[in-house]
């Protein structure tokens, strides 16, 4: 569990059962729920990627391994609380690798040599249909994601909530990749076959996740969503 302030202004996660989470009210505790299980596509993908990393990073030569090490150790990232915070070298390593394996790219044994986080520009005009399943939005196609083959932009989308709702409870699950191409980069972006229900006038929030083709990830740009 993450929190700030003197006792608790603010907070992300779940410790002994309790879950923190924040809504337009504020910062508040809840009784931790454990989802369902359910083995998608999508999420059997994202847990296999997870599970491929530490055999990977076994593989990789001391040099390699010393590189993504020097690379965390001279960077920060931001935590889900918007601070920065420092990782390991595995976890720098990870944090890249598993986003190229859900994006169908083979992993990067070489850390890049510049600041690890790469530009996102919020998506617009999206929109969530449910009748079709299709989740729809332009992108600014001059972002180091879209504008280099090699690059990705990842989405992930909550179950649906209530339409009160203002803020994001629950996990994401990972919906789809963008490809990024040197000579046409992408405007848009059109998803189907969504890993959760969508249904008409629920809230959803996506999650949206770039790389760059050195291996630099974004800062996360999340949406709250009606479906129509």
């Amino acid at each position: 569990m993450l929190y700030r302030g003197s006792y608790i202004s603010d907070a992300r996660g779940s410790a002994g059962g309790i879950t923190a989470s924040r809504n337009r009210a504020g910062a508040y505790l809840r009784a931790r729920v454990s989802p369902t299980n359910v083995s998608t596509t999508p999420r059997s993908r994202a847990r296999n990627s997870l599970a491929a990393m530490p055999a990977a990073w076994a593989a990789l030569t001391t040099a390699q391994q010393g590189a993504w090490n020097d690379l965390a150790s001279a960077n920060t990232v931001p935590n889900k609380l918007g601070d920065p915070i420092k990782l390991t070298g595995f976890t720098m390593y990870s944090r890249t690798n598993v986003l190229r394996l859900l994006g169908g790219l083979a992993q990067l044994a070489a850390a890049p040599t510049t600041i690890p986080t790469t530009t996102l520009t919020p998506p617009t005009s999206i929109t969530l249909t449910a009748s079709t399943g299709t989740l729809a939005a332009n992108v600014t196609n001059t972002d180091p994601w879209a504008a280099t083959t090699g690059g990705r932009l990842f989405v992930f989308i909550t179950q649906g909530q209530n339409p009160t709702r203002q803020s994001p409870t629950g996990g994401f699950t990972f919906w789809g990749s963008v490809s990024g191409n040197t000579s046409t980069p992408p405007a848009t972006l059109s998803l189907t076959v969504p890993p959760v229900s969508i249904i008409a006038t629920r809230v959803y929030f996506v999650r949206f996740r770039a790389i760059d083709s050195v291996g630099r990830v974004s800062a996360d740009q999340i949406v709250r969503v009606v479906a129509g």
